[in-house]
């Protein structure tokens, strides 16, 4: 992975970011508030998954391929494979974005799934983003990331700088 980060300097909020984003597909916000102290630190936005999850409790989809098996053991060896060198500035330096489902809690602990349980519906979703914006609230910094899967990581940046681009009028940081 050709991992590029950059700062951008911008007076646009997490929210207002995630706006301009919303043309990506698969948009993912993890919002956070600085009212949270530590915990409220980091907003983050991903776009454009390069790789998708989907699992049940006997077998996967991996970018709509079928394979049996669990899909944390698959998503272990995913993260696995893709692990790069951590940055002490940063919350992450690329991956993943995903949810498990309550209804996995059945499965995990063995115990048989109620009727209401709609087994046609991923009990766990995972997707691999190849480009991330992370609002530092703390510092005030806002940080470009490309994972360079889709496309090379350098394009990838001044994309995401001509989408975030500023009119005047853009929401600025409370």
């Amino acid at each position: 992975m050709s991992l590029c980060v950059e700062e951008l300097r911008t007076e646009l909020t997490a929210a207002a970011i995630f706006q301009k984003l919303a043309v990506e597909p698969e948009l993912a916000f993890l919002d956070s508030n600085s009212g949270y102290g530590r915990l409220g630190r980091w907003s983050i936005l991903a776009c454009r998954p390069w790789q998708r999850l989907r699992g049940w409790t006997d077998h996967c989809l991996l970018d709509g391929r079928r394979i049996a098996g669990d899909p944390f053991s698959l998503l272990q060896k995913l993260l696995a494979e893709q692990r790069t060198a951590p940055r002490p500035d940063l919350p992450l330096a690329g991956g993943c974005i995903g949810l498990i489902s309550y209804d996995a809690g059945f499965a995990l602990n063995d115990l048989p799934l109620p009727q209401r349980v709609d087994c046609s519906r991923p009990f766990v979703r995972f997707d691999f983003y190849d480009n991330f914006v992370i609002v530092d609230h703390q510092l005030d910094q806002t940080w470009l990331m490309a994972c360079g899967k889709l496309e090379p990581a350098q394009q990838s940046i001044e994309r995401l700088k001509t989408l975030l681009a500023e009119p005047p009028d853009a929401a600025v940081r409370a």
